[in-house]
């Protein structure tokens, strides 16, 4: 797909990259609602002469450093006008052996890498406290400069490959918090950055939870990702000329009818139950399950929305990860009054892998809140 959508100089068209996480990938909704998706189709609806392409090289449980691995992966047969750049999360096993260079771990992607608890306070948080907009909060200083530190590396990096391939550089930061070190890179280097965390912050949090978040509570919802594109092309609207690209203003917005019909459903499922089949054997097979069970629960099918989740929890084998773990107990915590069902699903995990954080956590705030039943469901 990459080598058929080349962009040289010259040519009428402008390629935009986007390098990241699930996040970036669309985790939380149908593949075409994805917000990248979504700003290809408003870059090109409001600039109709120009012929935008945007490539989504997003990977689910991808650090830094795996970013920039597959961003060389990209640019040795690709070349883009841009390259935008939402990362800062999933490092925590790249820190942990990180020495101030490239470091011993091999290339690549696996259950093994991902049991690890990431970023589940924000998770827990909208159910049970309050959300915290820096992710530095409760770091200690030490960490915080080894973290910079890591950063600085693999973002100088990025930053050289891009210059290699006169491809401007943007760095975004997510829609619920928003990295120091990051924002510290860019003034230093010059770099574009974006923040939508004051953007998403003009909506109570509890409305936001309820139409812009995924049953994961992590990651964004076709609205949420929808709000996201337009907030990304008006940044993009006002840094154009630092960028190097000719952006008329965004007077057409993004499609608001999501699922318009039944053949666009089925073309949904049909679409997501191919990568559940392709990744079958995968580290991604799980998460493609889950990824199904978003699409259901977008369209209302609570009962098919449930079914994938728990596929996707076996298919990891109660693998401690925020994205397997916390769509199927919020499920519970969402239907209202079912925290015992919920309850019952934690330690079901914790049956099967006793060191699952998320489920101990889940387990603990459950327990605090909820007089103790005999755990039905």
């Amino acid at each position: 797909m990459w080598q058929r959508r080349t962009w040289a100089p010259g040519e009428s068209g402008a390629r935009i990259v986007c390098l990241g996480d699930s996040h970036t990938l669309g985790v939380g909704t149908a593949a075409a609602y994805a917000y990248l998706q979504q700003l290809e189709k408003l870059l090109n609806r409001n600039n109709p002469a120009v012929n935008f392409s945007v490539v989504n090289l997003g990977v689910p449980g991808s650090s830094t450093k795996d970013q920039v691995r597959i961003l060389e992966a990209f640019f040795e047969k690709n070349n883009a006008r841009a390259m935008f750049w939402l990362t800062g999360r999933n490092i925590k096993e790249d820190l942990k052996r990180w020495d101030g260079s490239e470091g011993a771990r091999s290339a690549g992607f696996s259950l093994d890498r991902l049991r690890s608890v990431r970023f589940l306070g924000l998770a827990l948080r909208r159910f049970f406290g309050k959300n915290r907009a820096s992710e530095l909060e409760g770091v200690s200083p030490a960490d915080a400069q080894k973290r910079a530190a890591y950063f600085n590396y693999y973002l100088e990096r990025g930053r050289g490959l891009c210059r290699a391939k006169g491809a401007k550089l943007v760095l975004l930061s997510y829609y619920n918090s928003s990295s120091p070190a990051l924002k510290n890179f860019a003034l230093e280097h010059g770099v574009p950055f974006f923040d939508f965390t004051d953007a998403f912050k003009v909506f109570p949090r509890g409305w936001r939870d309820a139409f812009f978040i995924s049953p994961d509570r992590s990651h964004m919802n076709r609205f949420g990702y929808k709000y996201n594109a337009e907030q990304l092309y008006v940044a993009l609207f006002l840094h154009a000329q630092a960028l190097g690209l000719k952006i008329n203003p965004p007077t057409q917005k993004a499609e608001g009818q999501f699922y318009a019909s039944e053949q666009e459903k089925q073309a949904m499922i049909v679409l997501q139950e191919a990568r559940v089949v392709q990744s079958k054997g995968s580290w991604r097979y799980a998460f493609e399950w889950v990824h199904l069970g978003h699409i259901y629960g977008e369209m209302g099918d609570e009962v098919s929305a449930l079914r994938c989740y728990k596929k996707g929890l076996i298919a990891s084998e109660y693998v401690n990860n925020n994205s397997i773990v916390s769509p199927i107990v919020n499920w519970y915590l969402q239907g209202g009054g079912r925290n015992d069902e919920a309850l019952h699903v934690c330690e079901e995990i914790l049956a099967h892998n006793p060191a699952n954080g998320i489920a101990q956590n889940y387990r603990d705030q459950l327990t605090k809140r909820t007089p103790q039943t005999s755990g039905k469901g």
